[in-house]
């Protein structure tokens, strides 16, 4: 994992503000998410696939006497907090106020290296800079796949915006949209992709009747339990015992109502749904057809 910090922290404020979650994502979130992408992407065990690597660039000021300066020490002093927790080393280039310098030298010579003591397999870019095509090549010219993830966004800046010619340079370039909503999906196994829960994943009122409402987002054909999406988008697992007797699964897209404490047990990662029972458009039980 390579971060050019400037361009990640316009990403990490489009996140926040302008994107559909509205919510900035935490670096483990970030790392989890690729993971899972490298191992449905590539075939590979996701127990083999870990971040040996991680390193961010940014600029580091350098005045004095300027209003602005204090400011900008204590941002930099809380991204070295965060980085150092997230396992991440930071790389600082001069930054005068107006511009960073040598930041994409930084970044290639930290990526070059690494994947010259074939200390990593697959790199992945977290930039937008054209800047970084000549490293692009040179790493694939070495048999390095290189991951860039891109922004499809309209409503980015440009400033975080991914240049079209380092999506045809990578080799694989994933929508980050798309990465962050494969960690949304209550089947996925690792870490929540974002520092603070989005809207819908912390919770529901019931509906006007004292139930809950959603729609069977995931069930396997061999397994004995699936997952409900609620009507605020709240995810809920739900096991064959609590189904009507008789039936043994329920059809994705189906839709539910149940019952439910708003709270996540000790030991589980989704609230439990109890009581399921299927029910058409307008609320009546019954699955299509009956």
């Amino acid at each position: 994992m390579f971060y050019d910090g400037t361009w990640f922290d316009y990403f990490w404020q489009f996140m926040a503000d302008h994107s559909e979650w509205q919510a900035s994502p935490s670096f483990p979130g970030i790392h989890d998410a690729l993971r899972w992408y490298v191992h449905r992407e590539f075939g590979v065990y996701l127990d083999e696939i870990v971040v040996s690597e991680a390193h961010f660039v940014l600029g580091r000021f350098v005045g004095s006497g300027t209003e602005s300066a204090p400011a900008l020490r204590i941002a930099s002093a809380r991204w070295d907090l965060v980085l150092k927790k997230s396992g991440i080393v930071r790389h600082s280039v001069v930054y005068d106020g107006n511009k960073e310098s040598g930041a994409d030298v930084a970044l290639s010579l930290a990526a070059y290296s690494a994947a010259t003591s074939r200390a990593v397999d697959v790199v992945v870019l977290v930039t937008g800079d054209s800047d970084y095509l000549p490293l692009i090549d040179r790493l694939r010219s070495m048999g390095v796949p290189v991951v860039i993830p891109q922004i499809s966004s309209e409503r980015v800046a440009t400033t975080a915006r991914t240049a079209a010619f380092l999506v045809k340079a990578a080799d694989r370039a994933p929508k980050w949209e798309d990465l962050f909503s494969a960690a949304l999906d209550p089947a996925y196994p690792l870490m929540y992709p974002f520092n603070i829960p989005i809207a819908g994943t912390m919770g529901s009122p019931r509906a006007a009747d004292g139930y809950r409402y959603g729609t069977v987002q995931r069930w396997e054909h061999f397994q004995n339990h699936g997952f409900i999406r609620d009507k605020h988008g709240t995810a809920w697992f739900v096991g064959v015992a609590d189904l009507p007797p008789g039936l043994k699964r329920l059809p994705v897209g189906q839709a539910v109502r149940f019952n439910g404490v708003d709270r996540i047990p000790q030991g589980w990662k989704y609230r439990q749904a109890h009581a399921v029972v299927p029910v058409d458009g307008s609320g009546a039980e019954g699955l299509p057809g009956q």
